[in-house]
């Protein structure tokens, strides 16, 4: 390239030069004229002339001949001076258009390196115009402008136009204002030879020098990309003599071998495989410069594995055109050779599985079948392939199938794809219609466009299928209508599955929890503990029972959770499945039951009751707590044998243990019931009842006895203290009965002496008005006095109701009454009473007769006995009880006669208060009055 340049610009030069010769020359002009001379003259008078003397030249003939002649030598002169002056010019011109327009810069300096010549289009992109520069010294203008010549020797324009004057023609490199320029520079000789300047072209060489940029920077990055190819490629160059020179690292890691084996061995590292031999051909035919595509060679690895690499040579050319050395690249395919051994091995078996298939294959064209395996003939229950192939393949599908099934082939036809999988009923060569799994792709055969089919027979299956759907709609039904909740979650946490109770107990529809967690509708307390469950099944792989609880809307349930995990087919677990049952009422039931039990326990401790069993068999013996308590023996102690239970009998009694089991043994008796006594350690005796029930096998042998113990000695004292108590009600019911038959004397004598007199008197008095009824006045006064025998006689009758009953406790209520009875206390007694009385709830009327009698009762027992000045009376209610307080400062009474069962007025008020519930408590001591309190339940 460069020194096509140089070339160019030294031929315009000399193009410049002659034009200026031809033009401007004086030997030129002189030649030019005597040519027109001699042409004026006849030529052929002077070669007369010249070979017969004797002819004269000068003679009118040869005169109008050699103007003539001569005329026409000057035009021809003339003519051939314009067409060469033109031409040159027009190559001037070109030229000038070219420095003009080329990026090229001409220039000339004289012998002192001062600026003659600028010319060229370079100089704009300095900034300069054609010109501008004459004048100037180069050793000025260059003194510090950078050169680089092409050995790479950095210097200075000074220093290189000194050279250039001192006759050295230098080649260097430089930048000026951004732009690189190449510069030829030598010097200018005159017509003697001697240096008359300097002349030179100055060419920019911008962009080129980007494109060399360019150009190194994508052979550093080809560089480094050889260098670093992975271990599937390397990359290497041989001349045109197959002689290595290069080979990148790559090969190392690819082969094993080191670059210096590669290169001086490589040819003994191919294989004897038939292949190779191919390979050396592709090369002889890069090495001639034809371009091959790429083809496989079979080398050994370093380690003698065989390794397939697939080549690609590329010839490079010189200036010349000839072909000056081979690249190429080897890719390690032997992965993909054995992927292709596999594949064609894969193919034959595809072929064999073809032909074997259980499948029925079968290809058609145009609707027409082509081909068809030997399912294809059992299916379709032909004798052999001959009778399908030909068929059209719409004959072999159901009337009712066959609309969809154009419109699938033209599909695949038109489209060239696969159709999706569908179940369709097809029809035998003998019209048999059974169900059938299809699949439709499209395939080429024989240049044209057919149809692949698959067809399978799916009765069976769809009664398996059918089978299965109605087990699995049963487990279905199982599930969902199950009392427990069942679900499966993943590992995740999310559901899988959930039952109708699981949808009906959080009331979420099943498709919002199928892929959810836990915490939409359950509290994060709860979640987590179930959480924590799952993970234990999940890391223990084992199924696992957890007692759970869920928030319901009517409080928080118990559940007995079997949680068990799901394994995918490596063994791993995907999910975790749950069966929850609401354990909620069976909780209860166990609370109550152990309630129960507890109640038993203590029924048994306070009743003193205990229960046992007596195995014949074993000879074992087995008691509740209860009985070590009511023998007084420790558990640990206890022999728990016949022999040790008669030890601790009364002597006096143990026949009556031993005549029991003896009944018992005898089949006489299975029921027995017996008392006896016992004898704790301490030496203290206690009455027990037992009551035992004895269990035959079915020989009639007795094998167990069931019973039932009760310490009953505190009921033999109670017994005890009923008779005494029968005692003491009968001589209450005597004094009650004395009482009623005093009051009903006391109200005979009222009734009779009052009452009797009073009406007497009004008899009389009305005898005596109906005959005396004459005298007014006098009438007057008897029924006056007879009105006042009647109010009267009214008071008394009054007095003897309130006596009996009063007739306030029923109208006003129990306060009123106890005032007003009160009030009659004070007056007959003269002891004073206090009231502090509260508001009361409505009572019971016999609650509040009750607590008027005991009122009654109380003051009169204080009339009687105390001795005292004044009286309290309290009546309020009391967390749930009306309190009747008597309390007086009287004498008091001791303890011992309170408790004594003589008192027959405490007793009394106990018998009426027994009824509801209530309690009566004295408090009193001697010289310090005395306190009755009485308290009555409201509920009653």
């Amino acid at each position: 390239m460069k020194e096509l340049k140089k070339k160019e610009a030294k031929t315009t030069h000399k193009r410049t030069i002659t034009l200026k010769t031809i033009t401007k020359n004086k030997t030129y002009k002189i030649t030019a004229l005597i040519l027109s001379i001699i042409f004026m003259f006849n030529l052929d008078a002077i070669v007369d002339h010249f070979f017969h003397p004797e002819i004269s030249y000068f003679n009118e003939e040869h005169i109008i001949v050699g103007c003539a002649t001569g005329l026409f030598g000057i035009a021809f002169l003339i003519i051939v001076y314009f067409f060469f002056y033109y031409q040159l010019k027009f190559e001037d011109e070109l030229f000038r258009a070219v420095l003009n327009n080329a990026p090229i810069t001409i220039f000339a300096t004289d012998s002192h390196g001062v600026f003659t010549l600028s010319e060229g289009k370079g100089l704009e992109r300095v900034g300069l115009k054609p010109g501008d520069n004459v004048g100037v010294s180069a050793l000025d203008l260059y003194n510090f402008l950078p050169f680089v010549e092409k050995t790479g020797k950095v210097t200075n324009g000074k220093d290189v136009i000194s050279r250039a004057l001192a006759g050295e023609s230098v080649t260097a490199f430089s930048l000026l204002f951004g732009v690189h320029f190449e510069n030829h520079i030598g010097p200018l000789l005159d017509k003697k030879g001697n240096i008359a300047g300097i002349v030179g072209v100055a060419t920019d060489i911008t962009e080129r020098k980007l494109a060399e940029e360019a150009l190194r920077e994508s052979e550093e990055k080809y560089r480094n990309l050889v260098e670093n190819l992975g271990k599937e490629y390397f990359f290497y160059r041989h001349n045109r003599y197959g002689v290595f020179t290069y080979v990148s690292n790559s090969m190392t890691e690819m082969l094993g071998y080191s670059v210096q084996e590669f290169l001086t061995h490589h040819t003994e590292y191919h294989t004897n495989n038939p292949i190779n031999k191919g390979a050396v051909r592709h090369t002889e035919l890069s090495i001639l410069g034809q371009q091959q595509s790429p083809y496989e060679v079979e080398v050994y690895h370093k380690d003698k594995s065989i390794i397939w690499l697939e080549v690609t040579e590329i010839p490079l050319f010189n200036y010349n055109g000839e072909v000056y050395t081979i690249e190429g690249i080897a890719k390690n395919i032997t992965e993909r050779k054995l992927a292709e051994e596999e594949l064609r091995e894969s193919e034959e078996k595809y072929r064999k599985l073809v032909e074997f298939s259980p499948d029925a294959l079968l290809i058609h064209i145009d609707g027409i079948i082509q081909f068809v395996n030997k399912a294809s003939v059992k299916l379709f229950d032909a004798d052999s392939k001959d009778n399908l192939i030909g068929k059209e393949v719409i004959n072999f599908v159901h009337p009712d199938y066959r609309k969809i099934v154009r419109q699938r082939i033209g599909k695949i036809i038109d489209e060239k794809v696969e159709v999706p999988m569908i179940e369709e009923k097809l029809v035998t060569l003998k019209g048999v219609v059974f169900d059938a799994e299809v699949t439709a792709i499209p395939i080429g055969l024989m240049g044209r466009n057919g149809v692949q089919v698959i067809a399978r027979d799916i009765t069976e299956r769809k009664r398996a299928e059918e089978t299965i759907r109605k087990n699995n709609q049963l487990i279905q039904n199982i599930i969902d209508y199950s009392p427990s909740l069942i679900y499966v979650l993943d590992t995740e946490g999310r559901f899988n599955l959930v039952n109708i109770k699981f949808e009906k107990l959080f009331n979420i529809k099943r498709e919002n929890i199928i892929g959810k967690t836990r915490e939409p509708f359950m509290p994060k307390e709860i979640i987590k503990f179930h959480t924590s469950n799952d993970l234990e099944v999940i890391n223990s792989k084992q199924a696992m029972y957890f007692e759970e609880e869920n928030l319901e809307p009517d409080g928080k349930h118990s559940y007995l959770s079997q949680k068990f995990p799901l394994f995918d087919s490596s063994e791993n677990v995907y999910a975790v499945g749950g069966i929850s049952t609401d354990i909620t009422e069976r909780k209860k039931a166990e609370e109550e039951l152990q309630h129960v039990h507890d109640q038993l326990q203590e029924a048994q401790r306070i009743t003193h009751g205990g229960s046992w069993e007596a195995d014949f068999v074993s000879g074992k013996l087995v008691w509740s707590d209860e009985m070590y308590r009511i023998y007084g023996v420790d558990r640990e102690s206890f022999g728990h044998t016949r022999e040790a239970l008669l030890e601790l009998i009364h002597p006096d009694d143990r026949h009556i243990l031993l005549d029991s089991f003896q009944r018992i043994f005898s089949g006489k008796q299975n029921l027995i019931s017996h008392q006896f006594r016992i004898i704790h350690p301490d030496g203290s005796i206690h009455f027990v009842e037992s009551s035992n029930k004895a269990y035959f096998d079915s020989s009639g042998k007795p094998v167990r006895v069931i019973g039932a113990t009760q310490d009953i000695t505190e009921r033999k004292k109670s017994e005890e203290e009923i008779k005494e108590s029968k005692n003491q009600l009968e001589k209450l019911y005597k004094r009650l009965n004395d009482i009623r038959e005093n009051e009903r004397a006391d109200i005979s004598r009222e009734i009779h002496d009052e009452l009797g007199q009073s009406l007497t008197a009004l008899k009389m008095d009305l005898n005596w008005t109906k005959e005396n009824l004459t005298d007014k006045m006098l009438a007057a006064k008897k029924f006056n006095g007879m009105i006042d025998i009647v109010s009267e006689t009214i008071k008394k009758i009054q007095k003897i109701s309130a006596a009996l009953r009063p007739g306030m406790l029923d109208d006003l209520g129990l306060i009123p009454a106890v005032q007003w009875y009160g009030q009659e206390f004070e007056e007959r007694s003269g002891l004073k009473c206090n009231f502090d009385l509260k508001e009361l709830p409505a009572l019971n009327s016999q609650i509040n007769l009750t607590l008027f009698r005991i009122f009654q009762e109380g003051l009169t027992n204080i009339i009687r006995h105390a001795n005292a000045k004044s009286i309290d009376v309290k009546l309020y209610p009391s967390s749930g009880n009306i309190i009747l307080k008597i309390t007086d400062d009287g004498i008091g009474m001791e303890q011992e006669k309170i408790n004594s069962k003589e008192s027959l007025g405490l007793l009394g008020m106990k018998e009426r208060i027994k009824q509801f519930n209530g309690s009566l408590e004295v408090i009193s001591s001697e010289n310090s009055g005395t306190g009755l309190i009485v308290s009555i339940p409201i509920i009653n």
